[in-house]
């Protein structure tokens, strides 16, 4: 028998917790999935993220498909447009993350690329319409190991961070501002300190209520291990302290993010 997996989704108020809890299992409907068939591709498909453009009412999904990346446009009710297309040639990249700027009018793709087995951090602007813009560049790069990239926006620029883990040593979590015309912020924020202690897996997301992101992302090892979170400004600074949002004690897991954008509180959902 497979071990049982159980989701915990976790509700923030202006960074502050309110409650934690365990995620219902939804059970299927007969006859009906609800799934949408994005890519036939001859390589494994993984690694999806997707975006919503608000401008045009329609969404960009983004995957890697045998260490290439791709994209996928489709409307607000899920039905493709087009067909799926490249978003980068360089081979072994993977877990790409996407946003949506309505004030630039584009997207923001971000991936780790590993050609050497150690990763670096890259970057490209897609138009809404799926066109890429310009070429690809380097967000962070160096002797480190620089992974598992997330991306959000404050409505113009776009802020990134990934999982930086030097050679033998604990990951941590860096991040830095890529503004809307693909150029890299000269401020690299430390996140969470290099202490020893493992910190992996980042999401984030922007509150336009605070006029600043949130930083979640797994903490410590094995058998002791929590959801913490970390609030940044979109200037890169860093207003208060890394806080634990939910100690689980088992393994570290994966974990996401989302702001309440519609409603004045700065309210954050955390899974």
């Amino acid at each position: 028998m497979k071990d049982s997996v159980v989701l915990f989704a976790a509700l923030l108020l202006a960074g502050v917790l309110l409650f934690a809890c365990p995620l219902p299992t939804l059970a299927a409907q007969p006859g009906t999935t609800g799934d949408v068939l994005l890519s036939t591709l001859d390589g494994d498909d993984y690694e999806v993220d997707v975006a919503h453009n608000s401008d045009a009412g329609e969404l960009l999904a983004v995957w890697s498909s045998a260490g290439w990346l791709y994209g996928q446009r489709l409307d607000d009710e899920g039905v493709p447009l087009g067909e799926p297309f490249p978003i980068e040639d360089l081979a072994v990249s993977f877990s790409p993350a996407i946003a949506y700027s309505p004030g630039a009018g584009h997207y923001l793709v971000v991936w780790e690329y590993t050609p050497n087995g150690i990763g670096d951090i890259y970057g490209r602007l897609v138009a809404s319409d799926g066109t890429l813009l310009g070429d690809h560049f380097l967000i962070r790069g160096g002797a480190s190991d620089q992974t598992d990239p997330a991306v959000a926006t404050d409505g113009t620029d776009f802020f990134v961070v990934w999982e930086q883990a030097p050679a033998g040593g604990a990951a941590s979590i860096q991040g830095c501002v890529v503004f809307s015309n693909g150029s890299v912020g000269p401020v690299v924020a430390p996140v969470t300190p290099a202490d020893g202690v493992e910190r992996m897996d980042p999401a984030l997301d922007y509150s336009p209520a605070a006029d600043e992101y949130l930083a979640v992302f797994a903490h410590g090892q094995p058998g002791d291990s929590a959801i913490h979170a970390r609030r940044i400004a979109p200037n890169a600074s860093l207003p208060g302290a890394e806080y634990t949002v939910f100690q689980h004690g088992t393994e570290p897991c994966h974990v996401d993010v989302a702001c309440d954008k519609v409603n004045t509180s700065c309210t954050y959902l955390v899974v």
